[in-house]
C-alpha cells in the first residue's frame, strides 16, 4: 500500500498590517484647495503632511501625479481669476494696462525711444521723397537718351 504523503497547510501569520497607515484626505478639500490655486506650502500645512504624501495620495486616488492633478484642477481658479480681470479692466484702466502688457506683450516706450522713433520716422519719410526724386531724374534722363 503506497504511502500517503501530508500536505502541510501554510502557516498563518497575525493580519496585522506591517508599517505606518497610509494617510487619507478629503477629496472635496483638496479638489477645492487646488481650485484656488493654493501652494505646495499651503496644501503642507492645511493637510499637515509634505509633498511626498501628497503625490502618494493622489497617486491612489487619481492614478496620476500631484503635478498632473494640481494642473488640472487649478486650471478652473485660474480661469475664474482670468475672467474677473477682464471683468475690472472695464472700469479700471490700470488693470487694462496691466492685462495688455503681461498678455499681449504690450509695454511702455522709454520717451527717448519714443523721441528718436519719431525722429528717425521723418528722416525715412525724407529719404523716400529724395529716392523717388532720384529715381524721377534717371528715369527722365534714360528717357532722353532712347529720343
Amino acid at each position: 500500500m503506497p504511502k500517503k504523503t501530508e500536505v502541510k497547510e501554510p502557516v498563518k501569520t497575525a493580519s496585522k498590517k506591517i508599517g505606518r497607515p497610509k494617510r487619507d484626505f478629503d477629496k472635496k478639500i483638496f479638489e477645492g484647495l487646488c481650485n484656488v490655486c493654493c501652494t505646495v506650502e499651503e496644501l503642507e500645512s492645511i493637510f499637515t503632511t509634505d509633498i511626498r504624501t501628497i503625490n502618494l495620495w493622489c497617486e491612489r486616488e487619481y492614478n496620476n501625479s500631484f503635478s498632473t492633478v494640481y494642473k488640472e484642477l487649478s486650471a478652473n481658479g485660474k480661469a475664474s481669476v482670468r475672467r474677473n480681470q477682464l471683468n475690472l479692466s472695464k472700469t479700471n484702466a490700470s488693470m487694462a494696462i496691466w492685462l495688455g502688457k503681461q498678455w499681449l506683450g504690450q509695454r511702455d516706450l522709454p520717451r527717448e525711444v519714443e523721441e528718436f522713433n519719431g525722429t528717425l520716422a521723418l528722416l525715412l519719410d525724407r529719404l523716400k521723397v529724395v529716392q523717388t526724386t532720384d529715381d524721377f531724374t534717371a528715369k527722365a534722363a534714360l528717357s532722353q537718351k532712347a529720343i
